[in-house]
């Protein structure tokens, strides 16, 4: 499936045309990279949640409210997700969006694309994980229709800024460091999938907090890594991954998320393997759709 990815700069005229291109240009020696990586990890752990702190005491009751509790989840994302872009500009000395693209265009094909084959992909395996009886579906007892129609436009807008904020973290800004100094597909993508799966380990508490249960989202960040090297751009990986996060806010939740779900269906939180297998059944169907549409688009 790495067949046909994008081709990395032309010697010949510099042409821009991955994001990864962008990895060696402006000034990119190793200590520049270590200082913007610690940069970026204080950014995404430490200062994220300072947007809390006045929301918090503006609205001290948020938690008794649906709506209000999914905009506090979301809410440290948005430091992140403006900061990062800031970052690559100020240490690397190159424009703020080529950590995300290799020209300032928004790939509209990329990201509806990636939006589509998702959603269908999700919704072909629910129903068919409901039929095997592997994650029935059960009725969630607190459905509300207003809630649900405020999130569905509220959490698309927050789980945008989320999903972006990750991708600027780990397929963007760790994925070029790695890629500079390695042409190694494995450890390009597969470092920063890891560095992405850490962080999760305490989002599902069902499921514990050991380190095997990294491995559902180690396969998720290799999929959102395969789409940004394969299309270019981080426009496919914010899609896949804003799917992901919000079928799970306005479709099938999955009881006792991270993020609070207003969905009409809930699934009980699966056994790691069991976790582990679904996660990697979309993750391959994805993943083929995608390649064959890619190639079926010239690309």
């Amino acid at each position: 499936l790495f067949m046909g990815g994008v081709r990395m700069t032309d010697s010949s005229n510099n042409a821009v045309q991955s994001y990864l291109d962008w990895s060696d240009k402006g000034k990119a020696s190793v200590w520049r990279y270590v200082v913007g990586a610690m940069l970026v990890i204080i950014v995404f752990f430490v200062l994220s949640g300072m947007l809390l702190v006045p929301f918090t005491l503006f609205v001290p009751h948020y938690a008794e409210s649906l709506p209000l509790s999914v905009v506090a989840k979301l809410l440290p994302f948005v430091i992140t997700f403006l900061t990062i872009p800031l970052i690559v500009r100020a240490v690397h000395g190159r424009p703020s969006w080529s950590v995300a693209m290799p020209t300032l265009r928004f790939r509209a094909w990329d990201f509806f694309t990636g939006l589509g084959v998702s959603f269908a992909i999700a919704a072909l395996a629910a129903l068919a994980f409901q039929a095997l009886g592997i994650l029935p579906l059960q009725r969630n007892p607190d459905f509300d229709l207003p809630s649900l129609l405020l999130l569905a436009v509220v959490g698309f807008v927050g789980i945008f800024v989320q999903a972006g904020a990750e991708e600027l973290t780990f397929r963007g800004y760790f994925t070029q460091f790695a890629r500079r100094f390695t042409s190694s597909k494995v450890l390009f993508l597969g470092l920063p999938a890891l560095l992405f799966a850490a962080p999760h380990i305490t989002n599902i508490a069902a499921l514990g907090g050991g380190p095997l249960v990294m491995v559902p989202y180690f396969i998720s960040g290799l999929l959102y890594g395969w789409a940004a090297y394969r299309s270019g751009s981080l426009w496919m990986s914010v899609a896949l991954h804003l799917v992901n996060n919000y079928t799970g806010l306005v479709f099938v939740g999955t009881k006792g998320d991270g993020i609070p779900s207003a969905a009409p269906f809930l699934i009980e939180v699966p056994n790691l393997p069991v976790a582990t297998v679904v996660v990697l059944v979309q993750a391959v169907a994805t993943c083929l759709v995608l390649s064959l549409l890619l190639k079926r688009a010239g690309r």
